[in-house]
């Protein structure tokens, strides 16, 4: 067993190398990074979607679907294609919670309480992300898929209760 936790460390300490490196903000001419960089917003899943603290970089050769570090969000636009428009945009919202924590699963509730906010989730967007994460095994940073997907749910849960609440209290009725 202690083998196994110095060996996790391990790889979280390469982890954390890996993104410190891209916080350097590599050069994004083309070059062998083929990346496109926005400013703060995008287009994802065919809404326009921003982060206050994120410059949005576009590249391909990205081997996950997003990424984040300090004060930028990278995104594989190739490998989100293969995925709803809203399970797009919780990648996206995820990799924008990671400006503000490090935390996994602070992030993915962070995510859906933005999308609900901005009106972008409903429960059957909640149940395509979850069937796109179910087979998730997980690692060093995400918890299982099974896992992730019962907080995601339960952040849900809280954001549409919280939404309904501040609509009644502003005058506005909740099945608009």
């Amino acid at each position: 067993m202690p083998v196994l936790n110095a060996l996790k460390h391990c790889l979280a300490a390469v982890g954390l190398f890996i993104l410190a490196t891209l916080a350097m903000d590599p050069p994004l001419s083309g070059g062998s990074w083929g990346a496109k960089a926005y400013a703060g917003s995008a287009v994802i899943g065919g809404r326009r979607m921003s982060c206050r603290f994120g410059k949005i970089v576009f590249n391909d050769k990205l081997p996950d679907l997003g990424m984040a570090s300090r004060g930028t969000i990278w995104l594989n636009k190739k490998l989100l294609r293969k995925f709803s428009p809203a399970f797009q945009q919780f990648v996206f919202l995820h990799e924008c919670a990671h400006q503000y924590t490090f935390d996994e699963a602070e992030a993915d509730c962070w995510a859906i309480k933005r999308g609900v906010y901005r009106g972008a989730f409903s429960s059957g967007n909640i149940n395509q992300i979850c069937r796109v994460m179910k087979s998730w095994k997980g690692g060093i940073w995400h918890n299982t898929g099974t896992d992730r997907c019962a907080g995601i749910k339960r952040c849900f849960q809280i954001a549409k209760s919280s939404r309904k609440k501040s609509k009644r209290r502003s005058g506005v009725k909740a099945s608009q």
